[in-house]
């Protein structure tokens, strides 16, 4: 796949997940869009029991059902490191990054080292920090070197945007599609999302860099994300931005483009 085929499968995961009326379809389209990119396993999951999940707490996984419930029996979350890690960091993380298992307990490695027998070891994680809901992280286990950067930008909207939509089955939907974003944001917005930096979306739209800044902030801080990737996908779900507003560049061409809340799929 190349970056063009990784932006329409993001796009269209985005655009299917409107008829998705229950949290296992929704992970089955996850799936189903994440297999043909190299992806074995993964896990949207907020930082709590796996399966003794409090209200609006959520797990949407097709992990084996027996690390799940051995996961749970162990109270592993409580220690696991890549949710403890997802609850701290602000950015995602590859599991097989040696500063990252540097700061890890001996008991967290050995976690680790547990997964890694039933096939879950070279994973990477998107940490999702929210104002409803619990602490959570997308996390999506791969082959071993298949994951590009073109691949992770593109799982990392669809796994917010998974998340999102979890979420708005689980919350009164007011509390999700309240438009917040002013004008002048919005257009900041769409072009963080085509992949401007401040400088060359100050130049476009014809204003100072600083006030662009001060725009991204803004936003950032109304969509309570801490990343440019999380802004995008927060502000497609919410509906500040569609996907005709934005395109995604190439270099030869450019193109326009059980508990309720414990959802297991089989792989």
């Amino acid at each position: 796949m190349d970056e063009i085929e990784y932006w329409r499968s993001a796009k269209s995961f985005v655009e299917e997940t409107r008829g998705a009326a229950s949290l296992h379809a929704l992970a089955e389209l996850f799936w189903k869009k994440i297999k043909p990119m190299g992806c074995k396993h993964f896990v949207c999951a907020s930082s709590v029991d796996p399966l003794n999940p409090p209200p609006h707490a959520i797990l949407l996984t097709n992990y084996p059902m027996s690390w799940a419930e051995w996961h749970s029996e162990q109270h592993y979350y409580k220690i696991d490191p890549v949710l403890k890690s997802a609850e701290k960091l602000l950015t995602s993380f590859k599991w097989s990054d040696e500063s990252w298992r540097a700061l890890l307990t001996f008991e967290q490695g050995n976690i680790l080292n547990e997964a890694s027998e039933v096939g879950i070891s070279e994973g990477i994680t998107f940490p999702i920090h929210s104002s409803i809901g619990y602490p959570a992280s997308v996390s999506v286990v791969f082959e071993k070197g298949e994951l590009n950067e073109d691949a992770i930008l593109s799982l990392e909207l669809m796994s917010m945007y998974l998340y999102e939509s979890a979420l708005s089955l689980k919350v009164k939907r007011s509390e999700l599609f309240l438009k917040t974003l002013t004008e002048k944001e919005r257009a900041v917005l769409q072009e963080i999302a085509n992949g401007k930096t401040n400088w060359e979306t100050s130049q476009i739209l014809g204003t100072s860099e600083n006030t662009v800044s001060t725009h991204v902030k803004n936003l950032m801080l109304k969509l309570n994300v801490h990343t440019r990737s999380q802004a995008v996908a927060k502000a497609l779900f919410k509906g500040e931005v569609g996907f005709q507003d934005l395109q995604v560049s190439n270099s030869a061409n450019d193109q326009a483009l059980s508990n309720e809340n414990v959802i297991i799929i089989q792989s």
